[in-house]
């Protein structure tokens, strides 16, 4: 997944329509699932987790500002389909990295009570 985040975001450089949010939330959803597989063990693996969504949630919302603020949607006021379109798609792997997250701190927290 990260390899194909990637792969989109290299493209939206040359290619405006490609959806850079939803490129940024695939990226953060491997990233969640590679973070997970490596810490399985870790006894820091919560603080790890935490650390690691603060930082993609911070990648998340600067990506999004980044579209919400470009010239032409602040002089009109509207936002473009394709905009619409790549925010509203990058809704999904974020939710899902996010719940990867959460039942990563719920099982902690299970395992040690």
């Amino acid at each position: 997944m990260i390899a194909v985040g990637l792969t989109l975001l290299l493209v939206s450089m040359l290619m405006p329509n490609v959806p850079a949010v939803t490129a940024m939330a695939i990226v953060a959803c491997g990233a969640t699932q590679s973070t997970l597989a490596r810490g399985e063990r870790s006894p820091a693996l919560p603080t790890i987790m935490l650390l690691h969504a603060g930082v993609y949630l911070s990648l998340y919302a600067t990506f999004v500002c980044a579209v919400l603020y470009t010239p032409h949607a602040a002089l009109t006021h509207v936002l473009g389909w394709p905009a619409a379109f790549d925010l509203g798609l990058s809704i999904v792997p974020m939710a899902a990295a996010l719940q990867l997250v959460g039942a990563s701190l719920r099982t902690t927290a299970d395992s040690r009570q």
